[in-house]
């Protein structure tokens, strides 16, 4: 079993076999992961009736997306203590 995070190949995967009814174990079998993190990736989308892939997509998605603005951010206001170190007057 590999003990590595879910990855998006395998979303549909579990959304299927969810719909069928699988347990997590035959899951997580099916995928090459560990049962308990396959159930924790299910738990924190939704649970086993409320997991959608396109919802799971989706905040994946929104996920990187305030990552990226954080890191803007940080960008930003490294670059103007750059600039109020070398030319304090114009920041």
């Amino acid at each position: 079993m590999s003990h590595t995070h879910i990855g998006q190949e395998d979303w549909p995967c579990i959304g299927r076999m969810l719909r069928v009814g699988h347990p997590f174990k035959e899951i997580a079998r099916t995928i090459g992961k560990d049962p308990s993190a396959a159930g924790r990736h299910v738990k924190e989308y939704g649970g086993r009736d409320g997991y959608d892939v396109c919802e799971v997509c989706r905040r994946k998605r929104m996920k990187r997306i305030a990552a990226m603005e954080s890191i803007r951010v940080i960008k930003g206001v490294l670059l103007c203590f750059t600039l109020n170190y070398e030319t304090p007057i114009f920041c």
